[in-house]
């Protein structure tokens, strides 16, 4: 994956796209950045065509991403419907709702995935909660107990919807191993979304949700481009309080992780940086390290090359050494039930979680979300 071309940048800042450049190279790079449908109706706009075969190619990437979207728009109605009758609301995060919340048209926000959350009064339930939305999960009965022990972070199924969307269930949506210090305040600033079936989901306060998608893009080591265009949008509604935002990351510990990804962002974009300036030092340092510029903004290939180094991110925190370490350890050691869940692995159990750990980081990204052996989806610590 090359450097995503100057145009799909300009795009994903809202500017004129200027000169386009080799249109399979343009049409390529949308595909891997999420922004075929954007770049589309730009195109539309302007009343310009790329000429065969790249009009037809960015036609089925625009079909594509708008299918996958559509499966987690109707997932996502459908998970809020089975809670409901159980009087649960969750919470959602990240693409579809950045598409809602922000996009002026939420169908060309792409989204692969539904990713919710749990009330922190909720979590104890964290199994009833899967259970109406996969029924027959094993092991569902433990997962409660699991959550509350910070041993599992977030469970993840493929629902039995007829073309559903894969669904991420996370206890805390910053999915980092330091668990938020503030879950209660959190959940108490998200605000009611309904939704087009007359149910409702929690989506993050606005000034929060720059938050979170400031840690999440860092965590992931800033793949795509149309992350970005979220940030963009975030940064400009008129709901953030720059006040909040600072409590929160403060309180957190998160300085450097949260300005310093928002500020990046911003770089990238070439768009005015109006938040607090991070901190420089062996944090900045480390995470530069961690996650070099060399390697972001690459799509999936970012993803699969920063997926170990994300545990290194614990360590630019402030003041939370020695939860970070406990968290580790935690993660590292999974318990035995967890282990069950997340592969097929046989044996005693230190020569299973080596083999589990082992094909782990053979998959890279994917080694947290597909087990050693088979494909059976689980709880992730």
């Amino acid at each position: 994956m090359t450097t995503p071309l100057a145009a799909l940048v300009a795009l994903a800042a809202g500017r004129d796209l200027g000169r386009l450049g080799d249109p399979a190279e343009l049409v390529r790079d949308a595909a891997q950045h999420r922004l075929a449908p954007l770049l589309s109706a730009e195109l539309a706009r302007r009343g310009d065509q790329l000429g065969e075969p790249h009009d037809r190619r960015l036609a089925f990437e625009e079909m594509a991403d708008r299918a996958r979207t559509a499966a987690a728009g109707a997932t996502l109605q459908w998970a809020a419907e089975r809670l409901a009758t159980e009087g649960i609301i969750v919470g959602t995060a990240k693409g579809i709702s950045a598409g809602m919340r922000w996009w002026p048209d939420p169908t060309l926000r792409p989204c692969n995935d539904v990713d919710l959350f749990v009330a922190p009064n909720d979590v104890a339930r964290l199994g009833r909660i899967v259970t109406l939305l996969q029924p027959g999960y094993p092991g569902a009965s433990r997962l409660g107990e699991l959550a509350l022990g910070g041993s599992v972070q977030y469970v993840s199924f493929a629902p039995d919807l007829d073309g559903g969307a894969n669904v991420d269930l996370h206890v805390d949506v910053t999915n980092l191993l330091c668990r938020t210090r503030q879950h209660d305040e959190l959940w108490r600033r998200t605000v009611l979304q309904p939704l087009a079936n007359g149910t409702a989901v929690r989506l993050l306060d606005p000034s929060l949700a720059v938050v979170h998608l400031a840690i999440n893009q860092l965590r992931d080591g800033f793949p795509f481009l149309v992350q970005l265009v979220d940030l963009r949008f975030a940064l400009a509604d008129p709901a953030l309080d720059w006040d909040v935002v600072d409590r929160f990351v403060q309180t957190e510990g998160w300085s450097f992780l949260v300005y310093g990804s928002l500020a990046y962002g911003c770089e990238v974009l070439g768009i005015d940086y109006r938040g607090p300036a991070p901190p420089t030092g062996w944090r900045r340092r480390l995470v530069e390290a961690s996650f070099p510029r060399s390697r972001r903004l690459r799509g999936r290939a970012t993803l699969e090359s920063g997926w170990a180094r994300q545990w290194l991110v614990q360590a630019a925190m402030e003041g939370r050494g020695r939860e970070s370490a406990t968290a580790f350890a935690r993660r590292l050691f999974l318990p035995a039930a967890v282990l069950d869940q997340r592969s097929d692995l046989a044996g005693p159990y230190p020569i299973r979680l080596a083999r589990y750990r082992t094909a782990q980081l053979r998959r890279g990204a994917g080694g947290e979300r597909v087990p050693a052996t088979g494909a059976r989806r689980g709880p992730h610590g």
